[in-house]
């Protein structure tokens, strides 16, 4: 999430944004973002932007690819073993007063 995430009208959107730009205490979590609006925001309307040093900047940006497939990874597994503990649940409460259990159940 950005600062300016819960605000609503676009002045306090653009309030929040020409703070975030001047701040100098930047939260970790913001720095990448705070540096690449900074240096995007210094852009003179007629120079040429540094492309590889925006590109390097937005993929500093991105989470390591090994974190972001073990999340993958760790959210599959989650999610199957939640799936599976629903559907299994669910037999049990179909089969209520019906003297009967769902295969490889005691």
């Amino acid at each position: 999430m950005h600062p300016w995430f819960n605000l609503n009208s676009q002045k306090q959107i653009k309030e929040a944004k020409s703070t975030f730009l001047k701040e100098r205490k930047i939260p970790p979590i913001y720095q990448g973002i705070h540096k690449y609006i900074v240096c995007a925001n210094k852009l003179q309307y007629t120079e040429e932007p540094d492309y590889a040093f925006f590109a390097y900047l937005l993929r500093e940006l991105a989470p390591d690819r090994q974190m972001v497939r073990l999340a993958k990874r760790v959210t599959y597994l989650t999610l199957s073993v939640l799936s599976t503990k629903i559907y299994d649940e669910a037999l049990k409460e179909a089969a209520i007063g019906r003297n009967w259990q769902p295969i490889g159940t005691s």
